[in-house]
């Protein structure tokens, strides 16, 4: 085995180590669109119907971090502020959860965290689309931060994500 593959071996440990420990609760949240509970996720749609249906947000994991992409409807909806940040931050936790980042308490309040940084990242945002969306790329590095700042409430949350979290486009 080599050097590469024990480091990215113990990466993968640590980061199960991290999801094990953010998902230990007993939850259930259920939207018309998205039911998650501690032991499983029912999607019959990843964006609840409080969204239009055009107006799309996915979280990808990667080995570097997790990338929330949103396509042009809802970036555009965004930088004019014609989206309710409650829609928009159960959308946020849904993704969060269906790729496995984190769910219950933590996502939900991880997706009113970016909901508001999203919607203060506005003009940010319009700068950066080029007319197919944004991205928001998050390394596991930067990450630390925003999970250290969940027990100092949303302000804590969205500051966090205000520093060091940027988009780019897609």
């Amino acid at each position: 085995m080599t050097t590469i593959d024990t480091r990215q071996n113990q990466f993968e440990n640590d980061l199960q180590l991290l999801k094990n420990a953010l998902n230990h609760e007993k939850f259930s949240v259920d939207y018309s669109a998205v039911k998650l509970d501690s032991d499983n996720i029912t999607t019959a749609n990843a964006i609840p119907n409080e969204l239009n249906e055009s107006e799309k947000i996915t979280v990808e994991t990667h080995w570097w971090g997790v990338d929330f992409v949103l396509n042009e409807k809802l970036t555009q909806d965004i930088i004019a502020g014609t989206i309710a940040s409650g829609p928009l931050a159960t959308a946020i936790a849904a993704a969060l959860a269906a790729a496995g980042v984190v769910t219950g308490g933590i996502a939900t309040a991880l997706g009113a965290g970016f909901a508001a940084a999203f919607a203060l990242k506005a003009a940010e945002i319009k700068i950066v689309d080029n007319g197919k969306g944004v991205h928001f790329p998050v390394t596991w590095l930067q990450w630390a931060p925003v999970i250290a700042s969940i027990p100092t409430g949303p302000a804590g949350i969205v500051a966090a994500i205000m520093v060091f979290i940027h988009p780019v486009r897609n």
